[in-house]
């Protein structure tokens, strides 16, 4: 035997045995298949994870994942023979898991996976409520209101209603004699006498101070936001006058004036202010009338100056006068 013939017999018996040995390896198969959806059609992009369920086959923890073309294909290669577990995945649909996938060798498996669409949950809530109604006026805070009754008992210097409104909470009396109302200046203010306006039209400065017998009652308002009632950007001031009567009455106060010392002596007055009220039946149940009068004498002393050149005199005369005319005493009845 040659030495060709003996290699060639070498190698064959070291193949017969290397083959005894160790056990051919198992063929690798593709997985395919495809996503459609309810009505059948394709749906491409879907992610598709691939996960072994066979002891013996080694797959990454996470799986194989690929995605669908345009037409929903998909394609899992080189595969070894085993069982395994398939999930899908689009958007706008319900994820599938499908297991007991077999891949065998020397066959290819095609699988088809139907994805539902993905269920929408819809709610509808009614509320039916009733808006509250809106009232005309609304303030944001209330207006402050002085009677004639207080007007009466209150510690005034002057009987005048003027003198009355500092004792509201944020009204102010400058030292000339000006009503600051909540920050603003007695011009930006606005009063009305019996819904009248009583402001000077150049100054804006309230131009009639009534006397304090003839006011029923005293408003103030410290929002500008009352459109209603006329042009006017700071506080309001709203006066409501006694209505006449048709029966006699009349009322007195102050008549007893404060008398005047220098040196230990009487002297003379040192201020006055007497107020008269009447009123009654002009023409009886036609027309009536209301009369309040007020005298005011003040004397200052001034610095400086020696008695009896030291003195400051104010007099002052404030009437107000008011009718009341009874068109008709009887009710007309409807016409129909």
């Amino acid at each position: 035997m040659g030495l060709r013939a003996s290699l060639l017999l070498s190698s064959w018996i070291l193949a017969a045995s290397a083959t005894r040995g160790f056990p051919p390896l198992p063929q690798a198969q593709d997985l395919r298949g495809e996503v459609v959806g309810e009505n059948n059609k394709p749906i491409a992009g879907a992610a598709c994870t691939l996960t072994a369920t066979s002891p013996q086959v080694q797959l990454p923890e996470q799986g194989l994942s690929v995605t669908t073309e345009e037409k929903g294909q998909f394609d899992f290669p080189g595969l070894l023979p085993g069982t395994y577990a398939l999930t899908c995945a689009a958007v706008g649909y319900q994820p599938v898991f499908k297991g007991g996938l077999e891949v065998a060798a020397n066959q290819t498996p095609f699988v088809q996976i139907v994805l539902p669409a993905e269920i929408i949950v819809k709610q509808r809530i009614e509320v039916t409520e009733t808006a509250p109604t809106v009232a005309q006026q609304q303030n944001t805070t209330p207006p402050a209101t002085i009677n004639s009754q207080q007007l009466q008992t209150l510690p005034l210097i002057e009987q005048k209603f003027k003198a009355a409104l500092p004792l509201v909470p944020g009204v102010v009396r400058t030292p000339d004699g000006k009503i600051n109302i909540k920050g603003t200046s007695e011009s930006q203010g606005l009063v009305l006498v019996d819904a009248a306006e009583s402001v000077d039209p150049v100054t804006g400065a309230y131009s009639i101070d009534l006397p304090i017998d003839a006011i029923e009652s005293l408003e103030v308002f410290k929002s500008a936001y009352q459109t209603e009632f006329g042009r006017f950007s700071g506080g309001l001031t709203l006066i409501q006058t006694k209505a006449p009567s048709n029966e006699w009455r009349y009322e007195l106060n102050d008549l007893l004036p404060t008398a005047r010392f220098e040196g230990g002596h009487l002297v003379g007055i040192q201020d006055d202010g007497p107020r008269v009220t009447f009123t009654g039946p002009i023409i009886p149940n036609k027309l009536d009338f209301i009369e309040s009068a007020m005298y005011y004498l003040g004397k200052q002393p001034v610095r400086g100056l020696a008695w009896p050149n030291n003195i400051t005199k104010t007099e002052s005369f404030n009437s107000f006068t008011s009718l009341g005319l009874k068109i008709c005493d009887q009710s007309i009845p409807p016409i129909w």
